[in-house]
């Protein structure tokens, strides 16, 4: 780019990583800041096929989600900037679905068929840019049940889908990995129902069954409040039974370190100290804040974009005054929850079972 064109482009830059900057970093900005922009991610009403086949007719999906955050779906990028940006459904998360299942598969009902109840555990995606182009990722998880009475269900499939997929813009992608992803269910749930139905052993009732995903919500982190202290594994957190209550945080040279009265660092998985919850990372904290019902990272939101402005400075001006600009963004995490991806997504919440990052 001509040296001219670099100049003249600095001002409407310090616009831009100014704004990028005072950003607010959760989900819900305060009044002082203008709220952030999102990205409405619709799904395709189309009719779909299914490639399985069965001798038992479906007489209809019924979709229950029990999504850790019920109201978006993950973090995209806008505009020239690639701004990083909230996505989220058109609509709730339990109608977002079901009309794109009644769309897709409502012609293959049949009375008196099979019901089949569609249990939605996981529903995030991502962006990420990288040289020329773009990726879109993915997380589903689902798990069927089926009925011929209403009352007794058979557990029939579950997909756990993660995956990426590259492009100039991915914006598009979405919502068709999105509904592939739940096809792949419903194929699976259709290769299966015969033999699950044949086999009836196991059944439940759908009380039952609520039980089940109820009880991955009922855990201390997140119906109580947390107790100041050390805790060691994911498992202590999640019990929010902390292993020691006597720690301190020390900043040793660039590091921020927990540390024992001896100033010795503690290998743990992080600290609550009062009621904030700082995840360990080895050389520095990371503060994360309860969301719904998960933890998303505090200030994501806020240090994507940085790290967006910082790289848009690095291609346009370069030298120090982009050098200044990546020195002052906090570093973010990788999605670490997902290893096999490439390259991994970042990480903008914990995983409530393991107690990763994911994305």
């Amino acid at each position: 780019m001509p040296v001219l064109k670099k100049i003249t482009l600095f001002p409407a830059l310090l616009l831009f990583a100014a704004a990028a900057f005072a950003q607010d970093p959760m989900y819900n900005d305060t009044a002082a800041v203008p709220k952030p922009s999102v990205k409405t991610i619709r799904l395709s009403t189309s009719e779909r096929t299914l490639s399985a086949v069965t001798t038992r007719p479906i007489s209809g999906v019924e979709v229950v989600q029990y999504l850790w955050d019920s109201t978006h779906i993950g973090y995209a990028q806008k505009g020239m900037m690639n701004s990083v940006v909230i996505a989220a459904p058109d609509t709730n998360a339990t109608a977002y679905l079901q009309s794109h299942i009644n769309s897709a598969y409502g012609h293959l009902y049949k009375q008196g068929g099979v019901q089949i109840l569609m249990i939605v555990e996981a529903l995030r995606i991502a962006e990420r840019t990288g040289g020329m182009s773009e990726k879109a990722y993915l997380r589903f998880k689902g798990t069927t049940y089926g009925t011929t009475n209403g009352n007794s269900f058979v557990e029939l499939a579950t997909a756990d889908i993660v995956k990426n997929n590259g492009g100039m813009d991915v914006t598009h992608k979405h919502k068709t990995n999105i509904a592939n992803a739940i096809q792949d269910l419903m194929d699976s749930t259709i290769a299966h129902l015969d033999n699950a139905l044949a086999h009836n052993t196991a059944a439940l009732s759908k009380e039952g069954i609520m039980n089940i995903y109820e009880a991955k919500r009922n855990i201390p982190a997140l119906k109580d409040s947390l107790v100041d202290g050390v805790y060691r594994s994911f498992e202590e957190f999640k019990t929010n039974k902390p292993s020691s209550r006597e720690f301190d945080i020390s900043q040793q040279k660039r590091k921020i370190l927990i540390v024992d009265k001896a100033g010795k660092p503690i290998d743990c998985w992080g600290v609550v100290k009062d009621g904030e919850v700082l995840r360990n990372l080895g050389y520095t904290v990371l503060p994360i804040s309860k969301y719904q019902n998960g933890f998303i990272i505090t200030k994501y939101l806020e240090n994507a974009r940085k790290r967006n402005s910082a790289i848009l400075w690095s291609s346009v001006a370069g030298g120090a005054i982009a050098g200044a600009i990546v020195g002052k963004t906090v570093q973010l995490v990788n999605a670490d929850a997902f290893p096999d991806l490439t390259p991994l997504p970042n990480g903008t919440a914990i995983d409530m079972e393991t107690g990763a990052f994911i994305f």
